[in-house]
């Protein structure tokens, strides 16, 4: 399976950590694994408050991904940007709006807002060689990571009305901005120049805290709810990936295995109720999961 190099990034960013934070083993929780119909591999990267939930996925033989949406009854409603050979929706607010990224027919990458009536606009920063939206939260306020011409990785915050916000962590090279919540704050990931970085979360006011897993060497903030309950994923040396969830307060629940065969557990997004999302691995394949304490 080939990802362009903007979905690539999205997900994984090198790291050496070095802050020690509270961990606890992870409660039990009711998980569900997700595939869409007729797919070989399934991403599933976003959960709004009322369940619903968006991804994308692969079919066998195809190059390209499709979008899709799933309803808390276990409907798919497959989304493609008019004209694009992939889509990929990454995130969706609780009024239905959905961001995410697709490639056109030029092999060009674009971010996209599309409303509950199907209708799609399409989300370039400007002056940029590519862009992903990746989170959106009530207010309408979208969140994801573009290129610039010398192919370095930013983060952008867009105003509901429009307006871009560059997103840059201090020291870093590269900043991937991955979600926002309705107090605004965003979560993500930075790097340096040798790939190594930090996991961070950034105050409306623009102040960031490093949110490290204790002991990583490689870590990805992905999602937040209003509660300020971050969800990820780290690696340690020798080690298969470890899905985490941090508290507001600073404490880590930590997960893997969550069935039989799954490795590499990725979770993607969080909503209010604390349900979460991502990928994982079973075999050669890429299969989604919502998770319920």
């Amino acid at each position: 399976m080939q990802l362009p190099r903007m979905f690539i990034l999205l997900s994984f960013a090198s790291a050496l950590m070095g802050m020690t934070v509270p961990t606890r083993a992870a409660d039990s929780f009711s998980f569900t694994t997700i595939d869409a119909p007729g797919a070989t591999d399934t991403w599933v990267w976003g959960i709004n408050n009322a369940g619903e939930i968006v991804g994308a996925f692969f079919t066998d033989g195809d190059k390209h991904s499709h979008g899709f949406v799933r309803s808390p009854n276990g409907t798919f409603t497959t989304i493609d940007a008019p004209g694009a050979l992939s889509t990929h929706p990454h995130g969706i607010n609780d009024a239905g709006q959905i961001v995410g990224t697709f490639e056109d027919a030029n092999n060009q990458i674009h971010g996209f807002l599309r409303t509950p009536d199907g209708n799609f606009t399409t989300i370039d920063v400007p002056n940029a060689t590519t862009t992903s939206a990746n989170g959106i939260n009530r207010a309408g306020e979208i969140v994801g990571v573009f290129e610039d011409t010398n192919r370095l990785t930013h983060g952008f915050l867009r105003t509901a009305t429009g307006a871009f916000t560059t997103i840059n962590v201090p020291g870093a090279i590269e900043t991937y901005a991955r979600a926002i919540n309705s107090a605004g704050q965003i979560v993500g990931a930075s790097a340096d120049a040798s790939y190594h970085g930090h996991t961070f979360l950034r105050a409306a006011d623009g102040a960031f805290t490093m949110v490290d897993p204790h002991g990583a060497t490689i870590a990805s903030a992905n999602g937040i709810n209003d509660a300020g309950q971050v969800v990820g994923f780290f690696g340690r040396a020798g080690a298969e990936d470890h899905g985490f969830v941090r508290t507001a307060t600073g404490t880590f629940t930590t997960f893997d295995n969550l069935d039989q065969g799954a490795i590499r557990v990725s979770p993607l997004g969080i909503n209010d109720a604390g349900q979460i999302v991502g990928v994982f691995m079973a075999g050669d394949r890429l299969h989604g999961f919502v998770m319920t304490r």
